[in-house]
Parts: C-alpha cells; structure tokens; sequence
C-alpha cells in the first residue's frame, strides 16, 4: 500500500511539473512588445499569439481574472518586460467583444497583479486603451454611462503590482 501511494504521489509531482514547465515554455515564446506600447483591441495580433486552454487558464491562475468561458477565445499576444517586472498580455475575444489584461507575473509563474488594458464591444458605449512606458501604464476610458465620460488613469508597476496613483 505504501509503495503504491508512493508510486501515486511521484507520477503526481512528475506531471505536474511538467505541465507547469511546458505551459511557461509557451509563453515564454510570446512575442515581446517594444516600449512605448499602445493597445488598442482593433490592432492587429500577429501568428505569434499563443491560444489559452481551459487547462491552461486554471494551472496559471487566470482564473483571477475571470471564471473560464468556453464562448470566448483566450490568447497570451505578448510580453513585456519592464525592469524586472514581467507582463504577460492576454486577450479575450468573442464576436462582439475584445478585452485585453496585462498581467503581472512573478518568476515562479504566479499572478501578482493584473489590470484591464483594453476593451470594446459592439454598442460602442465603453472603449479602453492603454500606454506602456517604462513603469507606467496610461489607462484612457471612455465610457457613455459615466457623468465625465473620459477618464485617464496612470498606473506604476511595483514589486506588489499596479499602484493607481
């Protein structure tokens, strides 16, 4: 009995392991974005965007973001790197709405931070852009239902995530 639940718990670690590094591996190959860095959910994203698996979405915690929805298509588009901060820049897309995150991830693949960087749908009463430079993240909203309309927000990126300031 022993032997067998030893035996259990190896093949565990051993697949788990695995997983993690061949995930990591995939968005490691992601294209890295170039600073200053304006997202906007009409440009266009190259082949190299790497599709996300419910699998995938649930062993890196993107599930922090939001709950898994077979209906959307999840995508890592990019990566920046800022000091020694590391962003991943994921996309959801369906027919009639695009939203994008930069989301901050530590060197051992945990989620630290994320922030809503991009957004449109098709009644055009929300839209959400964003800058990149440096630490700093420029997000610009326009939205119908608020009094102002327009807002800018700037973010910096710190050791504990984005800090609105």
């Amino acid at each position: 009995m022993k032997k067998t639940l030893s035996l259990i718990i190896i093949c565990f670690l051993t697949t788990t392991t695995f997983s993690q590094s061949s995930a990591y591996e995939k968005f490691s190959s992601a294209k890295t974005m170039s600073m200053p860095f304006v997202d906007k959910t009409d440009m266009q994203i190259d082949k190299t965007k790497i599709e996300l698996t419910e699998a995938d979405w649930i062993l890196y915690q993107f599930n922090k973001l939001e709950i898994y929805d077979s209906d959307f298509q999840y995508n890592v588009y990019g990566k920046i790197t800022v000091n020694e901060f590391n962003l991943l820049l994921i996309e959801r897309r369906y027919r009639e709405e695009t939203n994008h995150w930069a989301v901050f991830i530590s060197n051992d693949s945990k989620i630290i931070s994320h922030l809503n960087i991009a957004y449109t749908n098709s009644e055009g009463f929300l839209y959400i852009e964003s800058e990149i430079d440096k630490e700093k993240i420029i997000v610009k909203e326009n939205n119908d239902f608020n009094d102002n309309g327009y807002s800018e927000t700037v973010y910096t990126l710190t050791e504990t995530g984005f800090k609105k300031e």
